[in-house]
């Protein structure tokens, strides 16, 4: 399915998206061209996806999604494709988001190209970001904005970054991942990941991941 041409443009909603909250639902083979996104309330609840906004609980299979356009926020979690994911076993593949991210430089939350935050999903693979500007704030990813904890085993794998990522007064800028917090030891197997990208932050900037507090690694 393709979808052209749509526009949203809201300032007092928590979930905006084209699905504002999804629980133990299969999404798959959606592509948007020429979209445009912008949520101006100010508040941590205030989640903004390109095409989900909150996964709030099940397991989801997220697969073959694509957004090209622009995503403007304020607030919250925020992501090309999701915003925020806290429910566990969330899969997410061979999904892409190409265009402009751009949020308040003191919002909050975390900001990436396919995903907000991933606190209790298990796997991301096959994304791609591409020819994107992503920015504003802190917790910042290529891919994934901010990973809570890691109490629940991850995989992130087999993606691709082609982007600037920056946020002069912002902490916590990766490739792939802006940070990952405190809690757990479930594991993130973190391979074969691909990043070409500028990035300008104000301190804790990495190549692959901007700040990691917890958990172990495995990688490639």
């Amino acid at each position: 399915y393709a979808i052209s041409g749509l526009w949203m443009d809201r300032s007092n909603t928590d979930d905006l998206g084209f699905f504002g909250e999804v629980s133990g639902a299969t999404i798959k083979n959606i592509t948007f061209v020429n979209a445009a996104i912008k949520n101006s309330k100010t508040s941590s609840s205030a989640n903004t996806g390109g095409v989900i906004a909150d996964i709030s609980g099940g397991s989801n299979i997220i697969i073959n999604l694509h957004f090209n356009g622009t995503i403007t926020t304020a607030s919250g979690d925020s992501g090309g494709i999701i915003g925020q994911s806290y429910s566990s076993g969330q899969e997410i593949t061979y999904c892409s988001y190409n265009g402009t991210l751009s949020r308040n430089s003191s919002g909050w939350g975390g900001l990436g190209g396919i995903i907000g935050n991933f606190t209790n999903g298990s796997k991301i693979e096959h994304c791609l970001v591409r020819d994107n500007t992503i920015t504003g704030g802190s917790n910042i990813g290529g891919i994934v904005g901010n990973i809570g904890s890691m109490s629940s085993p991850k995989s992130i794998k087999y993606n691709s970054v082609y982007a600037d990522i920056n946020s002069t007064s912002g902490d916590n800028l990766g490739g792939i991942i802006g940070e990952i917090g405190t809690g757990g030891n479930g594991g993130l197997r973190f391979n074969y990941n691909v990043v070409h990208a500028d990035l300008t932050g104000y301190k804790y900037v990495g190549g692959l991941i901007g700040d990691g507090e917890n958990g172990s690694t495995s990688s490639r």
